[in-house]
């Protein structure tokens, strides 16, 4: 008896499909440093028009600035030293911003927008604290142009962040204080220990 052997064969129809390349945002950022013989002195930050290459603002600062743009990229916020924060908007009224005597740092952690980028929320290290790597966490509203302490100080300070939404956003705190001496809670030892924690603004 002769076998048969059925052959199937499958044709395999591979479907090219086009990707759309992200269009460039409109407006850039560049940053030239200022100084003799290498001392930078000063930061100069210019935005302007990539389309046109029309300058739309220009702005000097101190040069451990931080610069971040919002997620639509029509919003720039400028940290120029470490006492204030300029707010440069589309086609809007350029805003800067003091910090108080309390809310003043000593170094700039982290810096980002709310989706919608009317929250500025930054991360500083403050003189005093014994961890470089965690801070305070302050959120500036700009429509009313207040800033205020957003984490609890009876947790501790703060190693990261992170925005869950418009108006919510969620810290880590890596320790939490403990009494070293129970009888009289005078004396706090840190103890690692991640906690996490909401924020509703």
């Amino acid at each position: 008896m002769v076998g048969k052997i059925l052959v199937l064969s499958c044709i395999f129809l591979s479907a090219v499909i086009p990707v759309t390349a992200a269009k460039p945002y409109l407006y850039a950022l560049q940053k030239t440093q200022i100084g003799n013989n290498g001392n930078v002195k000063a930061v100069m930050v210019r935005v302007y028009n990539q389309r046109t290459a029309q300058t739309l603002w220009r702005h000097s600062c101190y040069q451990s600035q931080t610069t971040v743009w919002s997620k639509d990229h029509r919003s720039l916020a400028v940290f120029g030293g470490l006492s204030d924060v300029t707010v440069w908007r589309a086609k809007l009224q350029t805003k800067r911003y003091t910090l108080t005597e309390d809310q003043r740092m000593s170094g700039l952690l982290d810096m980002k927008w709310s989706s919608d980028a009317r929250f500025l929320a930054f991360l500083n290290w403050t003189s005093g604290g014994w961890d470089l790597h965690q801070g305070k966490l302050w959120v500036l509203d700009t429509r009313t142009g207040k800033i205020r302490q957003v984490n609890s100080k009876s947790v501790g300070l703060v190693s990261q962040y992170f925005w869950t939404g418009k108006k919510h956003l969620v810290y880590e705190v890596p320790w939490v204080s403990v009494p070293s001496n129970p009888k009289n809670g005078s004396n706090y030892a840190q103890v690692p220990v991640k906690t996490f924690h909401f924020v509703w603004l």
